[in-house]
């Protein structure tokens, strides 16, 4: 039996200041994405700085850069990200 691709879908921050990245997530344009979460990863509220994180994450997996999803997921769950938290499970069955 041959590979076959598989698809999911994964919740992401797409409001404000995470709106030029997940427009550029949802359009598969993945090192753009990074190039506007990347700062985002050092905000001054937590909280903001943990969703950036959280997203990194996502176009990590979706980049099949699994190691990388699991380093930014951590980053998230550090700084109390709750997506993060059910995000950790997955990434570890890969």
């Amino acid at each position: 039996m041959a590979p076959q691709q598989v698809s999911f879908v994964r919740p992401y921050y797409s409001d404000k200041a995470f709106a030029p990245a997940a427009y550029r997530m949802a359009a598969g344009n993945l090192p753009e994405a990074i190039a506007l979460l990347k700062p985002l990863t050092e905000h001054k509220k937590r909280k903001e700085a943990a969703k950036a994180a959280y997203n990194m994450a996502i176009v990590y997996e979706a980049m099949g850069k699994i190691e990388d999803a699991k380093h930014w997921t951590n980053v998230a769950l550090d700084k109390n990200n709750k997506l993060a938290l059910l995000l950790l499970p997955e990434l570890n069955t890969y």
